[in-house]
């Protein structure tokens, strides 16, 4: 029976399909000049209205005022406006255009993570200003130059910048141009649900001092993407890549998919028809639309749960995101990302932790480095009933399963 069951289970097409692409956290088609092209859309449009603002005023003044000279801004400003328009249309097509790509290789929500990052991307520019110390260091160290010249001329004692102010000085720079996505895609483990990617990245330069201060300078400033995003997401800390040109800083957020469609396994016409010849169904107790709702209320106690999990590691000092549960008939396994840092969690103590913090026995946890993994037995009334009739019609090729 377990052999005709495995037959009958639907292949996982969107999985195969992603990782033949090798679609992983850092590849996501078409993304990144997608979000240049909605910048360059963004700015246009801004043009665009100014113009047009411009466009109306001057319209009102030819109706009250005959001054030559405002007919021939009105004029002026009517070609220009035209040329912005013509330069808008492109760039909303173009964007349009990339959407599509995008979506095609199955990113979710492009629009509107568009916005999101740009709004997420100012919010953090505006409350770590970078550029401004930038300005006030590059100050600082132009009126040293400045004075070690004067100090030469008069064969005093040279006092130019020093190497720390100049490493700083690069690091803020590399620090301004920081960029950050957010992308939304389905699971791979997990079809149903979506999967939201927020990443910060900053292009490293190839000193070594000026690495190490952007590393030093990175210390906190997680904490400033997750203000930043108004608790949308936790950003863990920010870790070097394997090549050491970027150094990054990730969070998820995770959701169920609306538009999720479970597949529906196929029957083949090798297997036996079951006939009321053999036995009666009517034997077993259907508990389809039972075991329905009681897979509902599960489902929502383990969002309950995982919210209270995902406190209780968050307040000790184990940076993760909830992304998804699995659900059997006796247990609920939640699974949480682990932000990408440096440091190892430890999972001995996470059994106990919880266990004291919702009041639980037979809790379990483990990890992979990537996930951690909080096991907790389902109360009794979220626990599904055995349904023989719907065993034996998916396993005899009932016509239900045809």
């Amino acid at each position: 029976m377990t052999g005709m069951l495995s037959k009958l289970k639907p292949s996982n097409d969107f999985s195969e399909k992603m990782q033949s692409k090798e679609y992983g956290d850092d590849r996501y088609p078409y993304s990144k000049i997608g979000y240049k092209v909605h910048t360059i859309m963004m700015l246009i449009l801004k043009i665009f209205i100014i113009f047009e603002v411009i466009r109306f005023c001057l319209f009102i003044a030819t109706l009250y005022l005959d001054y030559g000279f405002i007919k021939t801004m009105h004029s002026y400003n009517m070609m220009i406006l035209t040329f912005v328009t013509r330069l808008l249309i492109i760039s909303v097509v173009t964007y349009l255009v990339l959407v599509f790509m995008r979506s095609r290789n199955h990113e979710r929500s492009i629009m509107v993570n568009d916005f999101r990052t740009r709004l997420l991307r100012h919010s953090l520019r505006k409350r770590v200003n970078f550029k401004q110390h930038h300005k006030e260091l590059s100050r600082k160290m132009s009126d040293a130059k400045s004075q070690d010249k004067e100090n030469k001329k008069r064969k005093s004692k040279s006092s130019g910048p020093s190497i720390d102010d100049r490493n700083t000085l690069k690091a803020l720079k590399a620090l301004i141009k920081i960029k950050v996505f957010v992308n939304t895609r389905k699971q791979l483990d997990d079809q149903s649900q979506l999967s939201t990617q927020a990443k910060a990245i900053i292009n490293l330069p190839k000193d070594i001092g000026v690495q190490n201060k952007i590393k030093d300078m990175t210390q906190n400033l997680d904490e400033d993407l997750s203000a930043s995003s108004a608790g949308r997401f936790t950003f863990g800390h920010f870790f070097f890549t394997k090549d050491y040109k970027q150094v990054i800083s990730r969070a998820w957020s995770s959701k169920k998919d609306k538009y999720y469609v479970p597949p529906v396994p196929k029957g083949e016409e090798s297997l036996p028809k079951v006939t009321e010849s053999t036995y009666s169904l009517d034997v077993f107790p259907d508990n389809t639309e039972i075991n329905a709702q009681i897979a509902y209320s599960a489902d929502k106690w383990a969002e309950t749960m995982a919210k209270k999990v995902s406190e209780a590691l968050n307040n000790s000092k184990i940076k993760c995101e909830y992304e998804y549960a699995n659900i059997n008939s006796m247990l609920a396994t939640l699974n949480f990302r682990i932000a990408e840092d440096n440091e190892t969690v430890n999972v001995d103590n996470i059994p106990k932790l919880l266990q004291q913090y919702l009041g639980k026995n037979k809790v379990t946890a483990d990890s992979d480095g990537n996930y951690i993994r909080v096991t907790i037995p389902l109360q009794k009334e979220h626990q599904t009933q055995m349904d023989m009739s719907t065993l034996f019609k998916a396993a005899f090729n009932h016509k239900d399963y045809q």
